[in-house]
């Protein structure tokens, strides 16, 4: 459902699940820990999508940390 509705917003068609390769698990328990950081990852074509279309559009967006 939730790829179904991300598809809606984005150009790139059909969308694909995001995966992460295997080797790149650090552990799995609660939560997955990663080898990696987040920033070293693509973001997701709804992310980006949402930052572009959304986000930018908030006057001061451009200046707030994260």
């Amino acid at each position: 459902m939730l790829v179904l509705t991300a598809e809606r917003f984005v150009t790139d068609r059909p969308m694909a699940p995001l995966r992460i390769p295997y080797t790149l698990v650090e552990r799995v328990g609660s939560a997955v820990r990663l080898r990696i950081r987040a920033e070293e990852l693509a973001a997701p074509p709804v992310e980006a999508w949402l930052r572009r279309n959304v986000i930018g559009r908030i006057p001061g967006a451009d200046r707030a940390s994260g």
